[in-house]
């Protein structure tokens, strides 16, 4: 009786000591040979792949900024500027279509009225 008591007491902890399976890691020349077989054969899917990237990096940032900057001017100018730029009709269609073939989403923080104080 001692002797199964001893086993059921020790089972969880041999369980816990047990090492947990490892998954393998990935091989970086398996992907490394994948990107070059891929830029091989279509370098197009690369620099479209290249330059979602790049307007990603500059849209955002550069979208943020000019709103920041509008918003801390004491001058009720560049916030009728922007919001008549971000209600056109054109800027509308270039949201769309950086939405959709690049996905960049150019989302505005809460639009400034002119009558707004600053």
């Amino acid at each position: 009786m001692k002797k199964l008591i001893t086993v059921l007491l020790l089972a969880p902890a041999a369980l816990i000591a047990q090492e947990a399976p490892v998954a393998p890691a990935l091989n970086t020349d398996i992907v490394a040979s994948f990107v070059q077989n891929l830029a091989a054969q279509a370098p197009w899917l690369i620099a479209a792949l290249s330059l979602i990237g790049v307007l990603r990096v500059i849209f955002k940032p550069a979208m943020t900024f000019l709103h920041s900057v509008v918003k801390a001017t004491p001058s009720t100018k560049d916030d009728e500027w922007l919001t008549k730029v971000e209600g056109s009709v054109w800027l509308s269609w270039l949201v769309w279509a950086l939405d959709l073939f690049a996905s960049i989403k150019l989302t505005h923080p809460k639009a400034i009225s002119p009558n707004e104080t600053k």
